[in-house]
């Protein structure tokens, strides 16, 4: 007798995504843009949602199926970055499928598609998307909250990435912010520590981006800068800040005492 996937929380829905491309499994899930997702319920009743990218940046897939409460993902040709950064997230990822929707979705649910239940060992730099995708992602995300934000030049700047600047709402002086888009080196205390150096007198905060792994959380308290996790962050994120400060910043910003009150 068969035996059937796993796929039932206790009497909660299960969520399970497919990358698609028209009605096959997308053969590279860096250039999906659409996903069907079915959401399984205790008694096996299905009912099935189709999610559009407005957008080709590879990090908006994860954040999509992060916060889409994913469970499970069936793909093929997924990179190893963006499938550890899902496993970190609790999603199971059954990768190398072929063949149409409707087949892959059925095979697994009836056990058909082996699941590599095998926990890897997950190397610092796996777990960072790639640079190209923080920075346009950084970018974008600061700008849409009024800052303005230009690129450096790596071999000038390094590690600052971008520069964000905004008028401050309380003496209107200019706030200077510097950020760095970890996944420069496997290196990333090293990667902070130089950070810290080079931003020490100039800038009025410094944020640094990366997944938010324990010892990077210390790193950055240890050195007072603020640590932005791109696949943990959303909008309650930004509200979440208070009236007198700059979102998406959260830290104390050096010289403007009128945002730092108390």
């Amino acid at each position: 007798m068969e035996r059937k996937n796993s796929h039932t929380k206790r009497g909660k829905v299960v969520r399970i995504a497919i990358a698609c491309f028209g009605e096959e499994v997308a053969p590279c899930f860096a250039a999906v843009r659409r996903f069907r997702i079915w959401e399984l319920g205790p008694d096996d009743q299905m009912n099935c949602s189709e999610t559009v990218l407005d957008t080709l940046g590879g990090l908006a897939r994860i954040r999509l199926l992060k916060q889409s409460e994913v469970d499970v993902l069936i793909c093929n040709g997924i990179e190893g970055q963006a499938r550890q950064l899902l496993e970190t997230s609790g999603c199971r990822v059954v990768e190398e499928i072929t063949g149409s929707v409707t087949d892959a979705l059925y095979g697994y649910l009836a056990g058909k598609i082996p699941v590599d239940t095998l926990h890897r060992t997950v190397e610092t730099a796996q777990l960072q998307p790639h640079t190209a995708d923080l920075v346009k992602w950084t970018q974008e995300l600061f700008v849409s909250l009024g800052w303005e934000v230009e690129k450096t030049a790596q071999s000038e700047a390094y590690p600052i990435d971008l520069i964000a600047v905004i008028r401050c709402p309380v003496c209107s002086k200019p706030v200077r912010t510097a950020i760095c888009c970890g996944a420069h080196t496997c290196r990333v205390e090293s990667e902070i520590q130089e950070f810290s150096h080079v931003t020490a007198r100039e800038y009025h905060a410094r944020v640094y981006i990366h997944h938010a792994m324990p010892y990077i959380v210390n790193e950055c308290r240890d050195y007072e800068i603020e640590l932005l996790d791109p696949v943990s962050f959303t909008a309650a994120t930004v509200n979440k800040s208070s009236q007198n400060q700059l979102p998406p910043l959260r830290c104390r910003i050096k010289n403007h005492p009128g945002l730092n009150p108390g």
